[in-house]
């Protein structure tokens, strides 16, 4: 029964151990035991950070919902509870689609008669890690668009893309893999942010600046010479102007262009970007577990 309650909650093997024998063997009473035991044990969890986890995507012809459901670890990650209860939760975000405005009235959606607030609290109690729904996007395409999704094998980038001016959804699959490959943070040059623009300046300027051989040139020059160099790592951003990955002929401007289309959104959602997390000393760790 102890492996029962593990493969059914995926907490630890000495939790399990103590739910069957405070509830004499019963396997229900035991995961409830488990349950209330999880609600203190979520308590303690909710300052750890969760930078681990899985993207999920749920769509039909018409719509996409794309969420981060953070873990603490990829084992947690990976595991059959751990994406099943992501699933649910994608599921409930995609049922109510544009109603969800925000995280806040997100967490009050019901999952399995809890809301997911309820529902995040209780599997991190069970499996011993902070579960949360970190963010979502639910996007929905109109008559003269196409949608499409693409979720990367190891669940830990998704990309939602909707093309407008064509109904060509494999055009726009082609698009979200693309995507997903070169993580581009833009559509297009005019959504670059100026603060964006001027870090990249003032990181080229510097570097150019450092190098012996720009060492007699005055900064008007060196402004000028960087000026392409901060062209380049701009496209590096951005989806139009980057080289289509199926075909180096072309960016995918052109392939837009050459289609009448033009992309109207695009979401790409990677595990754990933008988290920092605090680098632990496992030595450290070690002697304040041992006293």
């Amino acid at each position: 029964m102890v492996k029962q309650l593990r493969d059914t909650t995926q907490a630890g093997f000495a939790d399990c151990k103590k739910a069957v024998e405070e509830t004499n063997g019963n396997f229900e009473e035991a995961l409830d035991w488990l349950k209330k035991r999880g609600i203190a044990k979520a308590s303690k969890k909710s300052g750890a950070i969760a930078a681990d986890g899985t993207i999920v995507i749920v769509n039909d012809e018409n719509s996409a919902t794309i969420a981060e459901i953070n873990s603490q670890t990829d084992f947690v990650a990976i595991s059959d509870n751990f994406q099943s209860a992501a699933n649910k939760i994608a599921l409930a975000l995609q049922k109510n689609g544009n109603k969800t405005k925000d995280l806040e009235s997100a967490l009050k959606l019901k999952v399995d008669g809890k809301t997911i607030s309820e529902y995040t609290t209780e599997l991190t109690g069970t499996i011993g890690e902070k579960i949360e729904l970190r963010r979502f996007n639910f996007v929905e395409k109109s008559k003269n668009q196409a949608i499409a999704t693409y979720l990367h094998a190891n669940k830990r980038i998704g990309v939602v893309i909707v093309l407008e001016g064509t109904n060509d959804s494999n055009l726009a699959k082609d698009i979200a893999m693309h995507a997903a490959a070169m993580k581009p943070q833009y559509v297009s040059m005019n959504d670059v942010p100026q603060n964006v623009v001027d870090k990249e300046r003032a990181i080229i300027l510097e570097q150019m600046a450092s190098d012996p051989a720009n060492k007699s040139k005055p900064k008007n020059i060196l402004e000028k010479m960087s000026e392409g160099k901060v062209k380049k790592a701009l496209k590096d951003m951005v989806i139009e102007e980057q080289t289509f990955v199926k075909d180096s002929k072309k960016t995918i401007s052109q392939l837009l262009k050459e289609n009448k289309s033009s992309i109207s959104e695009m979401i790409r959602y990677e595990v754990g970007e933008g988290i920092e997390v605090a680098k632990v000393d496992f030595k450290e760790e070690v002697k304040k577990q041992i006293g």
